[in-house]
């Protein structure tokens, strides 16, 4: 029960710093959950117009949110994803 309550409180934390943040990042999270599922759902026939913009979206707020942590690894990670993202977005739409 302990770490429960120990989990409510970091979260409670979190969201008390920068409720904006907390939400959008939260609003990424289940973005990829989503996307994650329609995925799984969907192989073979993926609908990759739909799966792209949502991840790359999710990552440009993702960069915004790692940006106000003041964490480099954090912004890197999501613009090299946003980045890596769009040359398939783009392949998809040239194909």
């Amino acid at each position: 029960m302990n770490k429960i309550v120990d989990a409510y409180e970091f979260f409670k934390a979190d969201y008390l710093s920068y409720p904006l943040r907390f939400i959008i990042e939260t609003v990424c999270w289940l973005s990829v959950v989503i996307n994650v599922i329609i995925l799984n759902v969907t192989v073979p026939d993926v609908p990759w117009k739909i799966c792209y913009p949502i991840w790359i979206t999710a990552c440009m707020f993702g960069t915004w949110t790692a940006y106000t942590r003041k964490s480099f690894v954090g912004v890197a990670s999501c613009v090299l994803y946003a980045v890596i993202d769009a040359f398939g977005f783009f392949r998809v739409l040239t194909s």
